[in-house]
């Protein structure tokens, strides 16, 4: 429906009441008046705005919502510079940005002018750390929260990226260690 070619100089549309409409508006109402769960206000929500999207005279709403899309698309800069999820992987980053992994993956070449793995990577390299200087755990078990499948791996990425293995590291910053 988006891709459709309706234009309109206005910046506020007008709803046409209808049947349809003025029950959803009034089923609305006790959501405002007692404490509703927020997962059905989103419902009701997404019924209001599927019944706007499908509706006979829905022109100005198509254009308004193009408007939206198209002056408030976030760059993946924006998206993932102040996202605190802790993704697994790439393909979850994708799926987060709406995107094929191999266009997700240029385009966030081109955002961050390294690759998305890498990226990823240096948040899990950036998060052991962390736990290294600040928690109890072993470092496999800080292998794994971090998302590392393989100790090995994670020693020998820590030791060529940090110059000292994960439990010099250890001990050397971690209050834990130094008695």
């Amino acid at each position: 429906l988006l891709n459709s070619n309706f234009t309109t100089d206005e910046h506020i549309f007008k709803l046409n009441s209808n049947e349809l409409l003025s029950s959803i508006f009034t089923s609305f109402l006790p959501c405002f008046s007692y404490k509703t769960n927020e997962d059905i206000l989103k419902l009701k929500f997404e019924e209001l705005f599927l019944a706007l999207l499908y509706s006979k005279n829905n022109q100005s709403f198509l254009s308004f919502l193009k408007t939206i899309i198209t002056n408030f698309k976030l760059s993946l800069y924006q998206i993932f510079s102040y996202c605190e999820q802790d993704f697994q992987s790439v393909n979850d980053m994708a799926k987060i940005s709406n995107m094929s992994l191999t266009t997700f993956s240029k385009n966030f070449k081109q955002s961050f002018g390294i690759s998305p793995k890498e990226w990823l990577d240096n948040k899990k390299f950036e998060k052991a750390k962390f736990l290294l200087e600040f928690s109890n755990k072993n470092i496999t078990e800080i292998c794994l929260e971090v998302g590392f499948n393989s100790p090995a791996w994670f020693i020998s990425r820590y030791k060529k990226r940090y110059n000292k293995t994960p439990k010099q590291f250890q001990k050397s910053k971690n209050l834990y260690f130094l008695h």
